[in-house]
Formats: C-alpha cells, sequence, structure tokens
C-alpha cells in the first residue's frame, strides 16, 4: 500500500468519525486539536475528580460522626459494659451473681440504659393499647385485658 492511500483511510475513517457525531448531536471531531483545548480537558477532567474525592470524604466524615454520636455511652464495671450484664441476669448464666453486684454497684449510672431497656421491650402497639385503654369508659375497659 502506497503512503497516500493510507492517509485517505485515515481520512475516511474521521469523517464517518463525523457524521456519527453530528447524527447523535455531537460536535464533529477536529483532528488538528490544539494544545490548548487538550490541556483544558484534562483540567476540567482533573477538577471533576477532586470534587468527587472531596464529595467522599465529606460522606465519610459525616458517617463517622453520626457513628460517634449515637454509639452508647453505657457506664462499665470491670472493663465489661452494662448491656454485658443485664443479659447475664436476664438470661440467669452462671454469671447471674456477679451481673447482679454489677448492676448493683453502678447504680444510678445504670439508671438510664436500664430505662431504655424497658422503654424499647415495650411495642409502639402495646404502648399505644395502654394508652387507649386508660381513656376507654370502665364497662369496655372492664371487658378487655388490663395494660402491662
Amino acid at each position: 500500500m502506497a503512503a497516500g492511500s493510507i492517509g485517505s483511510i485515515s481520512n475516511d475513517l474521521m469523517r464517518a468519525k463525523n457524521a456519527k457525531a453530528k447524527a447523535f448531536g455531537g460536535r464533529p471531531i477536529n483532528r488538528n486539536i490544539g494544545w490548548l483545548e487538550f490541556s483544558r480537558y484534562y483540567q476540567v477532567k482533573a477538577q471533576i475528580c477532586r470534587m468527587q474525592v472531596a464529595a467522599l470524604l465529606l460522606i465519610g466524615l459525616a458517617a463517622v460522626l453520626t457513628l460517634l454520636k449515637h454509639a452508647p455511652n453505657e457506664p462499665a464495671y470491670q472493663g465489661r459494659r452494662i448491656s454485658y450484664w443485664f443479659a447475664q441476669y436476664v438470661q440467669k448464666t452462671s454469671r447471674f451473681s456477679e451481673a447482679t453486684n454489677a448492676i448493683l454497684h453502678l447504680g444510678d449510672q445504670a439508671s438510664p440504659y436500664l430505662a431504655r431497656v424497658i422503654e424499647k421491650s415495650v411495642s409502639p402497639w402495646r404502648r399505644d393499647y395502654n394508652a387507649i385503654w386508660r381513656l376507654l369508659p370502665e364497662s369496655i375497659a372492664g371487658r378487655l385485658p388490663a395494660p402491662i
């Protein structure tokens, strides 16, 4: 093949690409793109990449702060949290007496945790039933089970 024919093939290819770009509403491809346009393209691409990295860092920071804010703030006894001792107490395991001592030792510090546990153990349905039952007339409330 002669060198001229390779050039004509590349020109035909460029014309086909331009036709395809025009058909899909894009700009025709300029074979002689300038260095400044090329440089600007990569500057914009790098800026978008930096913005994406910054957005991911902000999302990560927000997630960490949320986890720290909602981390359980429980008192501890002998290196174990009140939730551990309360589970031992409720399940009546072999550490039942230690759990009892731990809860008694923590005293007032354990109260907020225990109140949360008790509040969570009452389902929303049960809570609504208790509220409605108290509003019912005695003739109807007497026929229903008393709230817990």
